[in-house]
C-alpha cells in the first residue's frame, strides 16, 4: 500500500504577521509494517515592515525511515540552501533555518 497526505495551515497571529504551517508524510506500507517512509514539517513566518521591506522566517526538518539506496534528502541549490552548489549534501534526515530581510524595487 502507498500512501501520502499533507496538512497546512495560515494564520494571522497579529495583524500584518503571517504564520504558515505544514506537515506531511509519505511511504509504503508492506508485510506488516513501514516502508520508505518520509515525514516532513515546515513554518514560514512574514513580517512586512514597510511597503518594501519584508523580515522572512522559515525552519523545515524532514525525516526517512528505511530508505532504498535512491531515497536521500539533499541540502543545496533548489532544496533553499542559497550559495551552496547543487547537492551539497544527502542524507536520510534534513534541518532548514532561514531568516532574511527582504528588499523589493521596482527594478527587473
Amino acid at each position: 500500500m502507498v500512501y501520502a497526505g499533507t496538512i497546512s495551515r495560515g494564520f494571522e497571529p497579529v495583524t500584518n504577521h503571517t504564520l504558515i504551517a505544514a506537515a506531511s508524510v509519505a511511504g509504503q506500507y508492506a508485510n506488516g509494517q513501514v516502508q520508505r517512509q518520509r515525514l516532513g514539517v515546515q513554518a514560514q513566518y512574514y513580517l512586512p515592515q514597510s511597503p518594501r521591506w519584508l523580515f522572512f522566517a522559515s525552519a523545515a526538518g524532514d525525516m526517512l525511515t528505511r530508505p532504498d539506496a535512491a531515497d536521500t534528502l539533499l541540502l543545496g541549490g533548489d532544496s533553499g540552501l542559497r550559495g551552496y552548489p547543487l547537492r551539497y549534501q544527502s542524507g536520510t534526515r534534513r534541518a532548514l533555518f532561514t531568516v532574511e530581510e527582504r528588499f523589493y524595487t521596482d527594478l527587473y
